[in-house]
């Protein structure tokens, strides 16, 4: 049988617990619909605001929200100005990055892992291209980058606990752990996963709670 196993938001859920805004921390610990509350704030559709809780990760600029959208680019823009002022203390982590990187050439995930990247000289307009682009680079590498680490605590730790069953780690996607396993031994390890994952994702997020979703069955569900 195969178990997948992967992460619910994990990336939403270490913006919020690195940014500690309280939208997102009361969201995620009161069950409630992060994506609607988003929508609500920039006055759209629930699609529209989870487009923009995963967009603004990579650094969304009112262009980009104009063609996901479908508007102009100065609806765009006053699309992420209602959504700063919505999520200020998020909008604030965005800015630090933004700042962290330009004064020093790379970001950081949780565990210190460095991204570096190659300066451009912003004398000239082809360079202020680049170090925006650098800067959204850059917000998105502490999140994604500490998902990363996340799966990689995981994997490590159900090396140890698995390997007295005849189960096996085969695959990771993303933020998803695939296992092989015995039929007989299906529900005993969905536990063990489960529980290995949020303890890996515990290292990192301390208000925000993680959640796990666990299915098995013999096909990939993709």
């Amino acid at each position: 049988m195969l178990i997948t196993a992967d992460y619910s938001q994990i990336e939403l859920r270490l913006a919020g617990e690195f940014s500690q805004d309280e939208k997102f921390i009361n969201a995620y610990k009161n069950g409630e619909d992060l994506h609607q509350l988003t929508a609500d704030i920039i006055e759209r559709e629930r699609q529209d605001g989870k487009t923009l809780n995963f967009t603004i990760l990579y650094g969304a600029s009112g262009f980009r929200v104009s063609r996901e959208f479908g508007v102009s680019k100065e609806e765009g823009d006053e699309i992420i100005k209602r959504w700063k002022s919505g999520f200020d203390k998020l909008n604030v982590f965005i800015t630090k990055v933004e700042n962290f990187v330009e004064e020093h050439g790379y970001s950081l995930t949780a565990t210190g892992r460095r991204r570096y990247f190659d300066m451009p000289d912003t004398r000239d307009k082809r360079g202020w291209v680049k170090m925006n682009e650098i800067k959204r680079e850059a917000v998105n590498h502490p999140i994604q980058g500490t998902s990363a680490d996340m799966i990689k605590i995981a994997i490590t730790n159900l090396f140890y606990r698995l390997r007295d069953h005849d189960a096996y780690v085969v695959l990771t996607v993303h933020d998803e752990i695939m296992i092989e396993c015995a039929e007989e031994y299906v529900e005993i390890i969905k536990k063990i996963v489960e529980d290995e994952m949020i303890k890996a994702a515990e290292v990192f997020l301390k208000i925000i709670p993680a959640k796990v979703d666990v299915k098995s069955g013999k096909v990939w569900g993709h």
